[in-house]
């Protein structure tokens, strides 16, 4: 959650939201006590792995597998002397066997359903048309990728497989990222692809694919109900957060959780 004071306007995650639904406590904490958030192993490797894809894209995909090892590698070890993370229970002689592993799987299983030429790294913020406590609402979140032709991809690194179903009915991130590019004008209208690339921890290559898609309920394009019940929860929940958070930091014009 980030205050702006000039304009009035909070602005949050999809990964805060996330928080919030399912649990206040560890959101309201997230902005109280950012410092819990502390890096690991794990995700000093995801955003290793992250910076080898942008560059392989970037390469318009001819990125040779050795390459972007290396890019990978050296970029963890740059994370790994320059930044604040916690041994978790990866064994540290695999971290580069994974490493390999997960950008062979990337650059083997996923690469090729990639369509090349898109936007890396594109920064979106939108009002979600609700105001509290004299502050306006807006999401904000950056996508890993979206093609030109407008799916939204989002890379993941994993211990273990997704569950797809789960991901269709629940996830959150999905939803904001498709708001995002048909509010911005990335994407002209719903429905909007949303894909999660996945690289599982194994010495052995193993990638997943899980497409999900965001669709407008009133239109009938996802089978589903009205959601007002659902939306009023999270209006209550989001009210007293930002009740909670706007006058912690009064000195401060401007604060945020990472």
């Amino acid at each position: 959650m980030r205050f702006h004071t000039p304009s009035q306007r909070v602005f949050v995650r999809q990964s805060w939201l996330n928080d919030l639904l399912l649990c206040p406590q560890r959101a309201r904490f997230g902005v109280a006590i950012p410092q819990m958030r502390s890096g690991s192993d794990a995700t000093i490797m995801g955003t290793a792995l992250h910076h080898a894809i942008e560059m392989a894209l970037v390469a318009g995909g001819d990125m040779h597998l050795e390459d972007m090892i290396v890019a990978a590698n050296d970029k963890f070890h740059y994370l790994q002397l320059n930044e604040s993370w916690k041994e978790t229970n990866i064994d540290p002689d695999k971290y580069e066997v994974y490493i390999a592993s997960m950008c062979e799987a990337w650059h083997g299983e996923i690469r090729p359903h990639v369509e090349m030429g898109g936007e890396i790294e594109k920064a979106f913020a939108f009002p979600l048309g609700m105001q509290i406590y004299d502050w306006d609402v807006w999401c904000e979140g950056t996508m890993d990728y979206i093609t030109p032709s407008g799916q939204i991809w989002d890379w993941k690194t994993a211990s273990r497989a997704y569950n797809a179903r789960d991901k269709q009915a629940k996830a959150i991130q999905p939803t904001v990222y498709a708001a995002g590019a048909v509010i911005t004008g990335l994407c002209q209208d719903f429905p909007v692809d949303f894909s999660y690339g996945i690289m599982l921890r194994n010495e052995k290559p193993k990638a997943q694919i899980v497409d999900v898609r965001r669709a407008l309920i009133e239109r009938g394009e996802d089978g589903g109900t009205s959601s007002s019940e659902a939306y009023a929860l999270f209006r209550g929940m989001l009210s007293d957060a930002i009740a909670t958070e706007s006058t912690r930091y009064p000195e401060e014009s401007n604060f945020e959780a990472v």
